[in-house]
């Protein structure tokens, strides 16, 4: 049903992959959660700061940048051989990773951050093989730091630039250079801002909190929810079996881009211990890295009932869990 019909490149996949997406953010057109302004950036700030209030606004742009996001993680995989076989499922992933709990299900900031992430990926993707590639390293390091603009915690992710041209080219001097000027840049431009409306120490205030200690969260799910956590925590470590083994006889440009992806998983997991706080809504940036892993999965099954099976299931928990308010 769901994986037999995104394994391929089918057309259709157009409508299917917005009519799943409105099924699973359906709590939201119930009860959608409030925007959460708790130490956010200035660009979210600004993007949300006249849509308090407006559910309905707040939920269509929500889903556009959810399926902004589908389709541009699609694209960058298949255009660039990241896995074997061209399909719509690392979108179908994606959508379902970045809607599994009821707190995700609103305008919230790393939805605005993971396309500026992705484009920076793509950009980095793109040195590859270029002999000269100097565009595309500052716009990759620009793109990452305007990320940080809307959730911060993106800031960890400033290595992985480096680690890229590390893996597609020899990294030189003028490179380093273009990617520190790349990243500092657009902070330039936010600090005098800040400077010019008096608002600085304002600012470095605000961003104090992501360094503080925080506790061990308790997560608030119901039984479906636990599930639902188990089911996708089987489907990750399958997943990251199933990538070691293609892993060793794949060919040398897919090795690179999954140990890219290796890289961007390790980089986000760090992300996730100075968010805000800590609760599920904050792991949902590792929704690009699980993408195209469980893609890869999914699409080497041999037994497709089962992948089917365990996608359904899954589908069925996070709507008893998004849902399990109502009841």
């Amino acid at each position: 049903m769901f994986i037999r019909f995104f394994r391929n490149t089918n057309p259709f996949a157009f409508i299917h992959l917005p009519l799943i997406t409105l099924i699973l953010w359906s709590p939201s057109f119930v009860s959608q959660p409030a925007i959460n302004n708790k130490h956010l950036s200035l660009l979210f700030d600004l993007c949300t700061f006249h849509l308090e209030g407006i559910r309905f606004v707040q939920l269509i742009i929500s889903i556009i940048l959810i399926l902004t996001g589908a389709f541009l993680i699609t694209y960058i995989i298949n255009e660039n051989e990241i896995i074997e076989k061209k399909s719509f499922l690392p979108a179908l992933i994606y959508i379902v990773l970045m809607s599994n709990v009821d707190n995700m299900l609103t305008l919230n900031p790393i939805l605005f951050a993971n396309i500026f992430l992705l484009i920076s990926i793509s950009k980095v993707i793109q040195t590859y093989r270029k002999e000269s590639a100097q565009s595309e390293i500052f716009d990759a390091a620009f793109y990452l730091s305007i990320a940080s603009f809307f959730y911060f915690p993106c800031v960890i992710l400033f290595p992985i630039l480096v680690t890229g041209l590390i893996i597609y080219r020899s990294l030189n001097r003028r490179e380093l250079i273009i990617t520190l000027v790349g990243i500092i840049l657009p902070y330039c431009f936010l600090l005098t801002y800040y400077f010019w409306i008096d608002g600085l120490a304002d600012a470095i205030n605000r961003l104090k909190v992501y360094f503080t200690f925080k506790e061990f969260p308790t997560f608030d799910l119901s039984q479906a929810g636990y599930f639902m956590l188990i089911i996708e925590g089987l489907i990750i470590l399958f997943s990251l079996n199933k990538l070691i083994g293609n892993f060793i006889n794949a060919a040398q440009r897919t090795k690179k881009n999954l140990l890219l992806f290796i890289w961007i998983l390790i980089f986000v997991l760090g992300s996730c211990f100075i968010s805000p706080e800590l609760n599920l809504s904050y792991f949902s940036m590792l929704a690009i890295p699980l993408s195209v892993f469980i893609a890869n999965y999914f699409l080497h099954m041999k037994k497709i009932w089962w992948g089917e099976t365990m996608f359904i299931v899954l589908i069925v928990t996070i709507l008893l869990n998004d849902f399990s308010n109502y009841f």
